[in-house]
């Protein structure tokens, strides 16, 4: 029976790169099934991946075989195993076009589809040895390279819109808490915040971490159906951060409640904001008061100039006072987060009370106008 000299510099160069073929399929598929959906194009992917796997490990058994019969037996089995790995192949692009995928994706996989398909076809034909003994290492590296560098287009779950890179992309702190309130996740910004927090930490080492950090009273904050938000103050360092706290259940199609999500957003600006607007209602009060009490001085005044005086004084001193004012409100107006819901009736309420104010200041230096005028009148007469 003739016998094979196995470890040429030929037969070495590609086991080596049969191997490392093997090692770079294992690699991605570990990758994509840890990740990837389990969903239809997953399972094509690994019907195409363990296919083109097979050939490159018949290619290998071939090229370590010490006889020729072994070596011939492997090689037809190459032959045979090409009418299944080329179909398999092409159901790929099928596949992602059914499926409803960008439909520019789906051709540029047929490309490469048709191309790891033509390398393959090189070991049925008569071809050059060289080429026939590295069509298989050529179509699973096609393919393992069009899977790779458009893999977040083909999975979703890999992509820059999947669940779980979006939950470390926003800026809310965001924890998740099984039925035994034990914490099991959470993102990048709720670790920041909490970096005491562990795999065996519960709810009530969480409540335990923002009551320690509190800026004044905190309010009730509880993971149940139907809490209220809360919102309150944690120091961070010298500054004081303002967090509106939610928690909302996950429940099964059956309703049974497997998890609870709580996240804090962030309303520092929001309430900062509400500050400033509360500052600005106080300071027109005040103003109010003082012009009830200068028109009560400004009347008990017997010369006439000096009436005429002290209402230019008033009209320059409110008339500035309120243009500013209003300047300020319009301002923090401007820069108030119209989607914010939960601040939206606060902040109607202070504008409108700051406006009421105003118009009860402009009513009252044009009483005190028209009575002085009236009197000056009078005395004219």
């Amino acid at each position: 029976m003739p016998v094979l000299y196995v470890y040429t510099t030929y037969t070495l160069f590609f086991m080596a790169l049969l191997v490392a073929c093997v090692v770079t399929a294992a690699l991605l598929g570990t990758y994509l099934s840890l990740s990837a959906k389990k969903d239809a194009v997953f399972f094509t992917y690994l019907l195409v991946h363990a296919a083109l796997l097979l050939m490159v490990l018949a290619k290998l058994l071939e090229l370590v075989s010490p006889l020729r019969a072994t070596a011939d037996a492997y090689l037809a089995f190459q032959k045979a195993a090409v009418c299944g790995a080329v179909p398999a192949l092409f159901a790929f692009p099928a596949v992602l076009w059914k499926c409803g995928k960008n439909r520019r994706l789906a051709l540029l996989s047929l490309v490469f589809a048709a191309g790891a398909a033509g390398s393959l076809a090189c070991i049925p034909l008569q071809t050059p040895k060289w080429a026939a003994d590295g069509a298989p290492a050529a179509a699973l590296l096609l393919f393992s390279a069009f899977v790779f560098f458009w893999r977040k287009d083909i999975f979703p779950a890999l992509s820059e819109l999947s669940i779980d890179t979006f939950m470390d992309k926003i800026e809310d702190a965001v924890l998740i808490f099984d039925r035994s309130r034990k914490l099991i996740d959470r993102n990048w910004k709720a670790q920041a915040m909490f970096p005491s927090l562990g795999p065996a930490s519960t709810a009530e080492d969480f409540f335990r971490c923002i009551a320690s950090r509190a800026a004044g009273a905190l309010p009730p904050l509880s993971l149940e159906d139907g809490a209220p938000p809360a919102e309150f103050g944690l120091r961070e360092g010298a500054e004081t951060s303002w967090y509106r706290f939610r928690a909302a259940a996950v429940r099964q199609k059956n309703g049974v409640r497997v998890a609870t999500v709580a996240a804090l957003h962030d309303v520092t600006e929001r309430t900062v904001l509400l500050r400033a607007l509360e500052e600005k209602n106080r300071a027109l009060q005040a103003l109010n008061a003082d012009l009830e009490r200068y028109i009560g001085i400004t009347c008990l005044l017997e010369s006439e100039e000096e009436k005429e005086r002290s209402w230019a004084v008033i009209r320059e001193k409110i008339g500035k006072s309120i243009a500013q004012l209003l300047s300020d409100l319009e301002a923090l107006e401007a820069r108030m987060d119209v989607r914010d819901e939960a601040a939206a009736g606060r902040l109607d309420e202070m504008i409108q009370s700051c406006r009421t104010v105003m118009s009860s200041i402009r009513q009252a230096v044009e009483q005190g106008a028209d009575a002085a005028g009236a009197e000056e009148k009078g005395v004219t007469s």
